[in-house]
């Protein structure tokens, strides 16, 4: 939803929220806006505060993005397993490290190698 709006050039108005009380999260994604965005850079949010922001938000129909706190691909991945409709990455100062950040928000494209990694050994197996 957010990359056809974004394709088709519509405007639209948005906020960020930053205070870890989910009662101010409510009343933001009631007002109306298009999307709103969570900072954890300049902030602190517990991931089940975070979560239980993304869920608030999306219930309300507004886009969700959260911006991370650094290019950390873990924890990108933890806050990407919440459902966020996007992410927004900081302190990004070239295309090269644009394209790193990209890369880290995509899903795994080669699930038999992956899925291998995860394999039981069968020869150690008893039964």
């Amino acid at each position: 939803m957010l990359r056809k709006k974004i394709e088709n050039k519509e405007k639209m108005t948005g906020t960020h929220i930053c205070l870890t009380d989910t009662t101010a999260t409510k009343i933001v994604a009631m007002a109306g806006y298009d999307y709103i965005f969570i900072d954890l850079e300049h902030t602190y949010k517990p991931l089940e505060n975070l979560l239980a922001d993304i869920m608030i938000i999306k219930a309300t129909g507004t886009i969700v993005i959260v911006r991370v706190p650094q290019n950390d691909l873990t924890f990108t991945k933890q806050v990407l397993e919440m459902g966020p409709d996007g992410i927004i990455f900081p302190m990004v100062h070239s295309a090269k490290e644009a394209e790193e950040a990209r890369k880290q928000a995509q899903p795994v494209k080669n699930t038999e190698e992956t899925a291998a990694a995860v394999q039981p050994d069968k020869e150690n197996q008893n039964g």
